[in-house]
């Protein structure tokens, strides 16, 4: 960890550098992305110990949220498509100025390197939000909507509004993609 930390503090955020994902390659994408790893498995020793989740900053939790749905959920490969089936879902932070809108739908393509044929639930984040109606909306405040969306906890602190049968399946979504 003190090695992670002083490579990153010795460069600024908009050093390049290697990443595992598409759309890293700063210094200040890949601190991010470990801000919240950590916090992720403080958050399960924590729980594993028995003691408390002790919470973050309610701007760290926004971010963690808007980390899963911009990172791990939304994006498309260059060679899949995304075709929205009409549903969207609302996220909103009640303790934070933030919110997001996810078209759900469908990932298809074949993998250019395996072969592979995708044809699987998705998610997209939209740029916009059109303004029609959200077929789900979950409200709560930052951390209660981080922690869900990470596996670790529940929706108890969240207004839950619209098709409730969507809950499981964003959950199973955003769980496929921080796998």
């Amino acid at each position: 960890g003190t090695g992670l930390l002083t490579a990153l503090a010795s460069r600024t955020p908009q050093d390049r550098c290697w990443s595992w994902h598409e759309d890293g390659g700063s210094v200040g994408w890949v601190a991010r992305r470990q801000a919240h790893e950590v916090l992720v498995h403080r958050v399960d020793a924590e729980l594993a110990a028995g003691r408390a989740v002790t919470p973050p900053s309610a701007e760290l939790a926004a971010d963690g949220v808007d980390e899963v749905l911009r990172v791990m959920v939304d994006g498309v490969p260059g060679w899949g498509t995304f075709t929205p089936d009409g549903l969207t879902v609302r996220v909103v932070c009640s303790n934070a100025p933030a919110a997001w809108v996810l078209a759900l739908g469908r990932f298809t393509g074949t993998g250019p390197d395996s072969g592979t044929e995708y044809d699987l639930d998705a998610a997209a984040l939209l740029q916009e939000d059109g303004g029609g109606v959200d077929a789900l909306t979950l409200e709560g405040p930052a951390w209660d909507l981080d922690r869900w969306l990470w596996g670790r906890g529940d929706l108890a602190g969240v207004a839950v509004s619209g098709d409730a049968a969507l809950v499981e399946r964003l959950r199973a979504l955003v769980a496929d993609a921080t796998q």
